[in-house]
């Protein structure tokens, strides 16, 4: 292919990837004011504010991907108790806003056990000109998510596309991915999965995460 072709190509994704950050300065201040206000109305905290914006250097490495939706990134933290109800009533706070959008694949619930992370990434897209993320943790979730040692791990499986491999293969096992995937589990059994997600309930959807509250309450009765 050709050289020049080949630069022109990167030289548009290096351009494209700086409007985006740009944008993302830009529309943060009132993303982040509605966000703390839903918020404060469902017992939810959000956390790590000093780290919303991705390190360029971090964006850069992603370059490579077709889109990139963690330039601007939130999280949301809830007491294990107001979980699933907080979670639930957020989300649809979000989905009724006219300016906000999201995806069924944008929505990752990950608290089975296995998945490597306990919590839940969203990504939304605001007022149809930027994606950004919001993620819903527990405090023990999101302890062991800002560990540094972990998060080196995390990213670490992630860039040797471990998730590309079929477990137990001679290429998996040669690979550091079985070992990484190992310690990334043994760092999962330490959170505690909120009571309503536990089971057969970990891969609940988030729309339907109404059905395990009024379970719960029409049970209590």
């Amino acid at each position: 292919m050709d050289i020049q072709y080949l630069l022109s190509i990167l030289n548009y994704m290096v351009n494209s990837i700086e409007d985006k950050i740009n944008l993302a300065r830009t529309l943060e201040k009132d993303i982040t004011i509605l966000l703390k206000s839903i918020g404060s109305k469902y017992n939810a905290t959000l956390k790590g504010l000093r780290f919303k914006f991705k390190k360029t250097k971090k964006i850069y490495e992603k370059i490579k991907y077709k889109s990139i939706r963690d330039i601007l990134r939130y999280t949301f933290v809830l007491k294990d108790k107001d979980y699933v109800s907080g979670v639930y009533n957020i989300y649809s706070e979000l989905i009724n806003n006219k300016n906000f959008k999201t995806k069924h694949s944008w929505n990752k619930q990950k608290w089975c056990l296995g998945d490597m992370y306990q919590g839940i990434n969203t990504s939304w897209l605001y007022k149809d000109l930027f994606i950004f993320e919001i993620q819903f943790h527990t405090n023990k979730s999101f302890a062991i998510k800002m560990n540094k040692k972990n998060h080196t791990l995390y990213d670490k499986y992630n860039s040797l596309k471990c998730d590309e491999l079929y477990i137990n293969k001679r290429k998996y096992n040669k690979s550091k991915c079985k070992n990484i995937r190992s310690k990334l589990i043994r760092n999962e059994k330490l959170v505690t999965i909120p009571k309503l997600l536990r089971g057969d309930n970990c891969g609940t959807t988030i729309s339907d995460f109404n059905k395990l509250t009024k379970r719960k309450y029409k049970k209590t009765n």
